[in-house]
């Protein structure tokens, strides 16, 4: 067995622990918020498999204003920590309950895609980082993946389905300056290839614990490829966004000479820190749900600031 299935393995294993399979089962499930109100749609799809998709429609939403979009990835564990296979969530209602009353952040619809249980990885990872990958191993590397990457066709059921649909059944602020995308781990890849792909859909996005890594936490060969395909594919700062955040516990304490690498690519590009992009290290945060909720508000803050 070579170098790179041993080091994919236990990857893989952890990126898809624990997501069941989408099944159209109804609402049994359905997340419980103490702020909103949660719309489940089970949303079919000619791009990719059909899945569910959570919409927290904010407290006192009303048909006649409009609100800003945030699009979040592994929609299933955003809400309700009682529905959720680790008993954890990002606790989004509660977050933008505090952030709407007490800090006077204009309310937001969160549209949360669910993950697509064994096709997560493929699903989120950026199929064009692929032809920055050396050529001597590209076909070995991607050899060893659990699948052909679908982050393309992802996107397009993202901007071609999914978004026109969010626009034309609620009440929805338009324009790339009022819609943004969110996810972790490998939600967050997905989300910064979003930004990269569509910058004039989303105006900004926020990457929490990225997972950078390649088969071996000290394998630079895949984080080098990410960093030089987002110096090629950035949007131009100034009129974007981006917000990235690590811990130092479990996954989250190898990233950090990764987050370094990606961080010298955005000084490079002339982001400006705590203008126009963030990166926030949160030692003794693990790579969770229960981390993420600590910072997922601080993250849509810094997204949504001034707008």
């Amino acid at each position: 067995m070579n170098k790179y299935l041993l080091g994919w393995i236990p990857v893989f294993v952890l990126l898809i622990i624990g997501c069941a399979d989408i099944k159209k089962n109804g609402n049994s499930d359905l997340p419980q918020v103490n702020w909103g109100e949660i719309k489940r749609v089970y949303f079919e799809s000619e791009w990719v498999d059909d899945r569910y998709v959570d919409i927290l429609l904010p407290e006192g939403y009303d048909k006649t204003e409009t609100y800003p979009v945030i699009y979040m990835q592994d929609g299933q564990m955003l809400f309700d920590s009682t529905t959720t296979w680790n008993h954890q969530s990002w606790q989004m209602a509660d977050i933008l309950r505090e952030l709407t009353k007490d800090e006077g952040l204009t309310k937001p619809i969160i549209v949360g895609i669910h993950n697509n249980g064994k096709k997560r990885f493929v699903e989120y990872f950026p199929a064009g980082v692929i032809d920055f990958i050396p050529d001597e191993i590209r076909e070995e590397m991607l050899a060893q993946f659990p699948g052909e990457p679908l982050s393309d066709a992802y996107l397009q059921f993202l901007i071609s389905e999914l978004k026109p649909y969010i626009d034309e059944h609620f009440s929805t602020k338009e324009g790339p300056r009022n819609t943004y995308i969110v996810g972790a781990n490998m939600g967050a890849l997905i989300s910064i290839y979003a930004l990269c792909e569509y910058p004039s859909v989303f105006s900004a996005a926020a990457c929490l614990s990225t997972h950078w890594l390649g088969p071996d936490s000290d394998d630079m060969i895949l984080p080098t490829a990410y960093a030089n395909f987002l110096k090629a594919n950035l949007p131009a700062p100034m009129r974007h966004r981006i917000y990235f955040d690590l811990g130092d516990q479990g996954l989250d304490a190898y990233y950090w000479p990764f987050q370094q690498k990606i961080d010298s690519v955005m000084i490079g590009l002339g982001y400006i820190p705590g203008d126009d992009w963030l990166t926030v290290y949160s030692p003794g945060d693990d790579h969770n749900e229960l981390s993420w909720s600590k910072r997922i508000g601080s993250a849509v803050k810094f997204l949504m600031r001034d707008r």
